[in-house]
């Protein structure tokens, strides 16, 4: 698994590196509408196997010898869970710094669960509207890269 979590742990990099956004983050919002809801149960072998996907992408990412921050780290994990068959959805959010500026942040959500990318405290604003009912607008575009 280790491999695999290389693999795409570097596919997630060039991704988001050198793709814009506006290319790939329609996929992301195929994730199903369970996955979406805060109140979703998933069983307990697919949580475990979210915890374990997730523990394997965060050591390869540790010892990757590109940047690997928290965006390549929730899309990897997600294709991994996807082959795997668990619905997860990546969150995307930002909030004001410290000293100026936006900072972004991604982490990787399963059964209403963080799995990957702990959220850090602070006054994070996902992009999404908390009603998933509907299809969400972003509430931020994060920049083009």
């Amino acid at each position: 698994m280790a491999v695999e979590a290389s693999l795409m742990l570097l596919a997630a990099w060039v991704v988001v590196a050198h793709v814009p956004m506006r290319r790939w983050r329609h996929r992301l919002e195929t994730a199903s509408d369970t996955a979406r809801r805060p109140d979703a149960v998933l069983t307990e072998g697919a949580l475990s196997t979210a915890r374990g996907v997730s523990r394997i992408v965060r050591k390869v990412a540790r010892r990757a010898p590109f940047r690997a921050v928290c965006l390549p780290q929730a899309l990897a994990a997600q294709w991994m869970l996807r082959r795997r068959n668990v619905p997860t959805h990546v969150v995307f959010a930002a909030r004001q710094g410290p000293e100026s500026g936006i900072e972004f942040h991604a982490w990787l959500r399963a059964g209403g669960e963080t799995v990957l990318g702990d959220q850090p405290g602070g006054n994070w604003q996902p992009f999404e509207a908390a009603d998933t009912s509907v299809r969400a607008e972003p509430l931020f575009t994060p920049p083009d890269r």
